[in-house]
């Protein structure tokens, strides 16, 4: 579960412990000047018990977020920072099959005996990251589904939460320190991500009662917005952010996004602005 949702988002929980041992490697990564050739920190998983690797994927952010999200269950009560990740391959390879890899990090032991953190020697990384490569067949994993951007400074703990549509700030539309510009997805917090996604919760669980719905039912269902709620949507959000969000609700609920509906959405952002 806790790989599968890294893979729809983008990110990874890790703790104290490991953020350090990352924050390492990635010095080491510098020093070689492996970093200006396009080289990244690879992570390697196995789930516990499991008898195999599950896969790798590449950290592609900056320095770890101490931020806890609300996305990983029971399984992720220790993660106190995420980071950005890229997954590259994700097939099970046996634990038989890396038996030859020793990892000189690790006193010699296989690279399969480890713990949680454990950084693996250069040599044998690569060596692993190729056999779950040619297990996956060279096929690479696709881009996330959900993708959650990361921001250190969006992540801080003074950061503020955006209201709920339904909040008492939204209606009676008071001014926040939004309203000076918009946010963009890229540069969201997961806070902020999510809480972007509750602003369109009724319009979601709308189109799931529809069925899909047609064309003018999906505008309708946005139209029936309060005043104050189409505010909040414009204050919050570009026209650009806006479609993105379309987008994705639409995508979420098996809905097509033709061209017919995508004019509709520029059509009712444009009368909510107004």
């Amino acid at each position: 579960q806790l790989l599968e949702t890294s893979k729809a988002t983008g990110v990874w929980g890790i703790n104290e412990q490991v953020k350090d041992a990352l924050v390492e490697a990635t010095k080491k990564l510098s020093a070689s000047g492996k970093a200006n050739q396009g080289g990244k920190v690879a992570l390697v998983f196995s789930v516990n018990m499991s008898g195999h690797f599950q896969g790798y994927a590449l950290v592609t952010g900056n320095a770890p977020v101490q931020q806890k999200l609300d996305i990983w269950g029971a399984g992720g009560q220790d993660f106190q920072y995420v980071l950005q990740v890229q997954w590259a391959f994700d097939r099970d390879l046996p634990f038989g099959e890396t038996k030859h890899l020793k990892n000189a990090t690790n006193s010699g032991k296989s690279v399969h005996v480890t713990k949680h953190g454990q950084e693996i020697e250069l040599k044998v990384g690569r060596e692993l990251c190729d056999l779950l490569r040619k297990k996956a067949e060279n096929r690479k994993c696709g881009p996330p589904t959900k993708p959650i951007k990361l921001s250190a400074a969006e992540a801080s703990p003074e950061k503020r939460k955006s209201p709920s549509l339904h909040s008492d700030a939204a209606k009676k539309v008071q001014k926040t320190a939004v309203d000076s510009a918009p946010l963009s997805l890229l540069k969201m917090s997961y806070e902020e991500y999510a809480s972007l996604f509750e602003k369109f919760k009724v319009f979601s669980q709308k189109l799931d009662q529809l069925g899909g719905g047609t064309h003018f039912q999906l505008i309708q269902t946005l139209d029936d917005l309060s005043e104050a709620e189409k505010d909040e949507i414009v204050r919050y959000l570009s026209m650009d952010d806006f479609m993105d969000v379309c987008r994705i609700v639409c995508n979420m609920n098996d809905v097509e996004f033709s061209l017919g509906r995508e004019r509709a959405f520029v059509d009712f952002y444009n009368r909510a602005s107004k």
